[in-house]
């Protein structure tokens, strides 16, 4: 069975909540659009910058070390469709921080099965690259999803606590600030796996 109608179906219902959340407010309460608006900026800037830079290098790393099997493989054939992660991350960030805001999470957890049902049946289906280079393949997109629900969950949180009487400034601050560091500090780590500074990417 094709996952194409599942996805089409729980993008249509994830559509439909988003509707009826906007809706369920009043329309001239500009402040509730702007928190909103503030989470899915975070959601988006997560996936969109910081998840891609870090997943790109961890990418560029599984590129070298097959190089250095075959040397004639080129980086397109390891991550061809350079597009499609693109445009399903920008969906997946909304619809996790959406899931978020109005507490159906249990749309992430049937979400992620689909994902790790096609993706077992793509990657594992064919041992041409060995058993290490598939389980490469499979922890850059645990990582990469799990780093998509993170961002997703801070920007809702973040929004909700916005929406309270009590900002709670301080611990904005302190989730914002924990998060770019987080950011940065796993950026490092996957620029710092590309030691091999004599192979072109």
């Amino acid at each position: 069975m094709s996952e194409e109608p599942l996805f089409s179906t729980l993008t249509l219902y994830i559509l439909t909540i988003i509707i009826s959340l906007i809706m369920e407010f009043n329309i001239m309460d500009i402040k509730i659009h702007i928190y909103y608006g503030i989470a899915y900026l975070i959601s988006i800037i997560g996936s969109q910058f910081v998840v891609k830079y870090i997943l790109d290098n961890m990418w560029k790393k599984v590129y070298l070390e097959i190089k250095k099997i075959d040397n004639n493989k080129k980086f397109e054939e390891i991550r061809p469709f350079l597009h499609t992660p693109k445009i399903l991350g920008l969906l997946e960030s909304i619809l996790y921080t959406t899931a978020f805001l109005i507490g159906k999470y249990e749309f992430i957890s049937v979400w992620l099965v689909i994902k790790v049902a096609g993706s077992f049946k793509r990657e594992f289906k064919s041992n041409d690259q060995g058993e290490q280079y598939e389980r490469e393949k499979y922890n850059i997109f645990l990582i990469g999803n799990g780093l998509l629900i993170l961002f997703s969950y801070i920007g809702a949180l973040i929004c909700r606590w916005l929406m309270e009487d009590n900002k709670r400034c301080f611990s904005i601050i302190i989730v914002c600030g924990g998060l770019i560091l987080l950011s940065l500090i796993m950026y490092i780590v996957s620029k710092c796996l590309l030691v091999d500074k004599n192979t072109k990417v």
